[in-house]
């Protein structure tokens, strides 16, 4: 890789469980799931279940993403 990082350095942040998160954990990395005006419908009966995301923002705030995963 260009950066040479390993899985667990990276992170996915996307909005579709299924279709992102699941798979993104799968393989090792990192995951942020956010629930959006666009995610699909069934995402949001997941809240407060553990489907494997590392962090989640359920309200949609963007803003709140680097202080969830930003080393201090």
């Amino acid at each position: 890789s260009t950066y040479n990082l390993e899985p667990s350095q990276s992170i996915m942040i996307r909005n579709d469980i299924n279709a992102d998160i699941l798979g993104a954990s799968a393989v090792g990395l990192n995951t942020l799931y956010i629930l959006s005006n666009i995610s699909p419908a069934e995402d949001a009966e997941s809240q407060g279940v553990d489907f494997g995301a590392t962090y989640t923002i359920w309200d949609g705030d963007v803003r709140r993403i680097a202080s969830l995963i930003c080393k201090k």
